[in-house]
């Protein structure tokens, strides 16, 4: 998936890490360009070192606290901003040497997922003790979910993605957890049916879509895809029963 413009480009021709996601093209992803890069302490002019020179052998001990407080999402929020902005050098090399650490790219993470949120959302989340607990602590899912598309409301596709996975601790991994962030993000504001115009609960079409995986009433390839493919299958506006009558009839 491309991530944002200004110097989103300059950071994901060095920034790569596992599963393709760029973690330092967050800086430049939802904040514009090069003076918005420049305002946080990141140099976007080109460098000369070599990838990987620059080595960062422990966290800062206000970064460990920020990764640690969260009673408060915003008091998180401006801790993890201001470790992010002044610890960690100003030019790309050292923005990579952090984002390869398992504490910074998890900072930068729990950074960018709470920028998405309005005040009023971070308000409400404050209440939600699995947000807190498991997501804000899962690298895995927090990549998922920022690098599969927009969501209307990051709030309301939160809430969702931690229904699910509260409910249902399987999907907490592999096929299961793409499908709950691909439910999420394509739930992230309501979603009825065509014909109808009923609501659909999100919990049950994730369900229905784990059934009818596991009884092989889905073509093979439904398995490999990446959440911001799933969303646009369990996005659709066709109910479960009208979904069923199309599997039996597919040609």
């Amino acid at each position: 998936v491309t991530m944002g413009g200004g110097g989103g480009s300059l950071f994901s021709a060095a920034l790569e890490v596992p599963h393709g996601h760029c973690l330092a093209g967050f800086y430049g992803c939802h904040m514009g360009g090069d003076a918005e890069l420049q305002a946080i302490g990141i140099s976007t002019r080109p460098w000369t070192e070599e990838p990987g020179t620059v080595t960062i052998h422990s966290v800062p001990p206000s970064l460990e606290c920020a990764l640690a407080k969260l009673d408060s999402l915003d008091e998180a929020k401006s801790a993890l901003l201001a470790s992010l902005r002044g610890e960690f050098g100003d030019t790309v090399p050292a923005v990579k040497a952090f984002c390869h650490t398992s504490r910074g790219s998890l900072a930068l993470l729990r950074w960018q997922l709470l920028c998405q949120l309005s005040v009023d959302e971070r308000a409400r989340l404050e209440h939600n003790s699995f947000f807190k607990s498991w997501l804000l602590a899962s690298k895995e899912a927090l990549e998922l979910l920022l690098s599969s598309g927009e969501a209307v409301s990051w709030g309301q596709a939160i809430e969702v993605f931690c229904a699910i996975v509260e409910e249902d601790e399987s999907a907490r991994q592999g096929l299961p957890l793409r499908l709950a962030v691909a439910v999420a993000l394509a739930f992230s504001s309501e979603v009825r049916t065509e014909a109808t115009g009923e609501p659909i609960e999100p919990y049950m079409r994730y369900l229905s879509f784990r059934v009818w995986d596991e009884d092989d009433l889905l073509f093979a390839s439904f398995r490999l895809l990446q959440p911001w493919q799933l969303r646009y299958v369990v996005g659709s506006w066709a109910a479960e029963d009208e979904l069923l009558w199309m599997q039996a009839n597919i040609k």
